[in-house]
């Protein structure tokens, strides 16, 4: 990660302020994008940002989505919720599942997190469940064991154990057939 940051910052360096704005964007999306990964939160969140102002009026649309998903990934770390929600909110509102389902899908789940921190438990779980729906159908067995994964968190915390445990069973089962090691 480190090493593509490095790539990644000397693009942008030789580009400087004459560069193409949806270049930039793209590249400044991708920086957030492993600055977050990385824990760096602060400046992924500046990175989105600029990713978000560079795309101008004609935004790249796979670049806006990928900063708007950080920015409320990163907020959601920092447990500004309200934050959160809002980014996820939009990122959900400029791809629908009807233009984009496996992105929907993915966002539907971060607010299903965001719905549990806040403690709105049933709002969360038919969030999960739509998210774990849409991977089944869209057959991303990757984000249905995440889904299971995140059901089985809220199942556990409203004091459905054996709830949780049936989630979490499944969702382990799904790796170790696919041989998913995250």
């Amino acid at each position: 990660i480190d090493e593509g940051l490095a790539m990644l910052r000397s693009i942008l360096d030789t580009q400087g302020e004459a560069g193409e704005p949806r270049l930039t964007a793209l590249l400044l999306s991708a920086t957030a994008q492993l600055q977050y990964r990385l824990d760096r939160y602060d400046e992924a969140l500046t990175n989105a940002s600029r990713a978000i102002a560079e795309g101008g009026a004609v935004p790249d649309r796979e670049t806006r989505l990928q900063a708007l998903k950080v920015l409320g990934s990163c907020h959601l770390r920092l447990g500004r919720l309200a934050d959160a929600e809002r980014f996820f909110r939009q990122a959900l509102q400029d791809a629908p599942a009807s233009v984009d389902p496996r992105h929907a899908a993915t966002m539907m789940d971060h607010l299903a997190r965001v719905a549990s921190s806040l403690g709105r438990r049933a709002e969360a779980r038919r969030l999960a469940m739509r998210s774990l729906l849409q991977h089944r159908r869209l057959g991303d067995v990757a984000g249905e064991a995440l889904c299971l994964d995140h059901l089985g968190e809220l199942m556990l915390d409203g004091g459905d154990a054996a709830a949780a445990e049936a989630h979490l069973k499944e969702g382990l089962a799904i790796c170790e057939c696919h041989g998913l090691v995250g």
